[in-house]
């Protein structure tokens, strides 16, 4: 097969006009800076992800690297994420995981800062399409611990808020991680005027297990 083929299949395999626009969108509405933060689709044994040290509100096609389960980078010409290891375990971990961001938006990352967990039982919407939002506990970036820390954070829910850091979360698809960083970063905000105000009240329980249960059909 000769180059121009297996670039033309790779094109097919992601759609990297899709991926510029959501970076694009992510960075408008303030969910990830222009450094900061990292983003990738999976499609079989390869990924397309972010490079590392690239403004992601001006992020073009030609910016991205498409790379193997070794960290290899198969197209593109710039160093993938400092936080591929990360995208990795998650894939590992969840079979059913298309895409992945990782973001530090600001009431993510005021409940990172405190190291407030955020409760599971706050809003219907949240348990539906997130399940339980985990919290790790501050791990240096950048390292295999971290990797397997946020990693393991995904058995029952879909964002995990790093302490100390920011959130990530995962989707069947790019537009469905968006739709939740979206969902987490919402509930966040609105969790931290609650307790401002001075009360949360809390779904009663057995409406969270409902709830739960039905995420747990969706995912």
């Amino acid at each position: 097969m000769i180059f121009s083929e297996v670039s033309l299949r790779r094109d097919d395999m992601f759609d990297k006009k899709e991926f510029v626009s959501i970076c694009s969108n992510l960075y408008q509405k303030k969910l990830i800076g222009g450094y900061g933060g990292n983003i990738s689709i999976k499609d079989d044994e390869l990924l397309l992800i972010t490079p590392t040290g690239v403004n992601k509100g001006i992020l073009k096609e030609e910016d991205l690297l498409i790379v193997d389960f070794n960290a290899k980078v198969v197209e593109g010409k710039s160093k993938p994420s400092s936080e591929i290891l990360m995208h990795f375990e998650i894939y590992k971990k969840r079979e059913d995981v298309k895409a992945i961001i990782h973001s530090h938006p600001p009431f993510c990352v005021s409940l990172s800062l405190s190291g407030t967990k955020l409760p599971e039982n706050i809003l219907p919407e949240t348990t539906i399409h997130l399940g339980k939002v985990a919290f790790v506990p501050y791990i240096p970036p950048g390292t295999m611990e971290l990797a397997k820390g946020v990693s393991s954070g995904f058995e029952e829910g879909d964002a995990v808020i790093m302490g100390n850091h920011g959130v990530t979360v995962v989707g069947k698809n790019l537009l469905d991680a968006y739709n939740k960083i979206e969902l987490v970063e919402e509930t966040a905000k609105a969790y931290i005027f609650s307790q401002i105000i001075g009360k949360t009240n809390l779904l009663p329980e057995i409406d969270s297990k409902v709830l739960l249960d039905l995420y747990k059909k969706m995912r």
